[in-house]
């Protein structure tokens, strides 16, 4: 934690804050006008376009009357430290049976792979979602494993189910979770499974519930968090898409897209639902082969990276997880739910567009499972360097 906090605030001091990204503007602009008694909308055109919880977490400091820079990327250095904590023991809970060595020696791992992690110390410093997210995501796995060593697991099932219901208000696309995690007890609880389940679902939906009435309010339907799945459904999915990363700018020269900024909303997000559901039906072949280029994308394979190294250390860890898959079999109500996740995330970016930084929420668990075969390489070379 400690050096997780070092690396990220030396980063943030040699000048990391410079950088800029339009979502930065886009949640600023949201804080400032909730600030402003104007309520959490971007624009009187978009009310719902954006989740509400970053928003009001850059609020907070508004309120208080701090600059955004420098104080949303110290604290996230903070968030980012506390989050290496929660890899931490996730690992420990997740190889409960190995002996306090091993699970010493397994954290240690995990912790450090987390702290050093170039993207997660570079998204610490913008005011962006990922670090804010990460952190809600790993508290809400923490909780649902502890749930198994505990007399009180279903008060840690509940408090995992708000977590989660608060990393999708950050962003939306850990909604998956609410099939995933009560499927999951059902599996892994057997007769305990329901009560289990009901918990869980309870606080998820209980932690929703009001910016969902917000949205019935406002526009008289339910909406679960905002008005732009159609939208970014078909900037990934349009007669252009090239299975990357998507260029706004590219598809408006191209006349197939506009920025809709006056428009209704919902008739804005319908619209082009329908023609991604268009182009989708009319192209199948084409949409199968621009899934496959984003699962590609996603994880940087193509060499796409700047970086040529970056993109081999991706490979190398996720064939290191793969085997730790393997080796961890006998852990599987843990390991089974980590990998359930990453497939979730994955799915839904071979889909919908494939930005890099949507990846990092599923690294500490890459990280996780290629633990152990990491530990057993380390203890086969050390023993071998220091036999006669």
């Amino acid at each position: 934690m400690i050096l997780a906090l070092i690396l990220r605030l030396l980063y943030i001091g040699w000048g990391g804050i410079d950088y800029s990204d339009p979502d930065e503007a886009v949640y600023e602009t949201i804080a400032r006008n909730f600030h402003n008694g104007n309520g959490l909308i971007l624009s009187p055109c978009r009310r719902a376009s954006f989740p509400p919880l970053y928003p009001l977490f850059l609020s907070g400091f508004i309120f208080l009357g701090m600059k955004l820079r420098p104080a949303i990327p110290i604290i996230q250095s903070v968030l980012g430290a506390l989050s290496c904590l929660w890899i931490a023991a996730i690992t420990r809970l997740t190889f409960s049976s190995l002996p306090p060595r091993r699970h010493r020696a397994l954290m240690l791992i995990t912790g450090v792979m987390a702290a050093a992690y170039p993207p997660l110390i570079f998204y610490g410093s913008v005011v962006m979602t990922e670090t804010l997210f990460i952190f809600l995501f790993l508290g809400g796995i923490y909780c649902f494993f502890k749930r198994e060593e505990s007399r009180f697991r279903q008060r840690w099932l509940l408090l995992s189910g708000a977590l989660f219901a608060l990393g999708v208000l950050c962003r939306p696309a850990l909604l998956p979770v609410i099939i995933i995690g009560p499927l999951w007890l059902l599996i892994a609880d057997r007769y305990r499974g329901i009560k289990s389940a009901a918990c869980f679902i309870a606080a998820f939906f209980l932690i929703l519930f009001p910016w969902q009435w917000r949205n019935f309010k406002l526009f008289g339907r339910i909406i679960p968090v905002t008005t732009q799945s159609g939208n970014i459904l078909y900037l990934a999915n349009n007669p252009v898409a090239d299975g990357g990363t998507v260029s706004i700018k590219k598809f408006l020269d191209a006349g197939i897209y506009h920025l809709g900024n006056e428009e209704d909303e919902l008739i804005y997000d319908r619209h082009y639902r329908r023609q991604a559901k268009i182009f989708i039906r009319a192209n199948p072949a084409r949409f199968f082969v621009l899934s496959l280029k984003r699962l590609i994308w996603f994880y940087h394979f193509d060499l796409h990276s700047n970086f040529i190294g970056f993109s081999v250390f991706l490979w190398l860890l996720i064939l290191a997880a793969i085997i730790g898959a393997y080796y961890s079999r006998a852990y599987w109500k843990k390991t089974g739910f980590l990998i359930c996740l990453i497939v979730a995330f994955t799915s839904l970016h071979m889909i919908f567009p494939p930005e890099g930084r949507y990846r990092l929420p599923i690294m500490p668990l890459f990280f996780i499972l290629a633990s152990l075969p990491i530990l057993k390489i380390s203890v086969r070379f050390f023993s071998a360097v220091r036999s006669p």
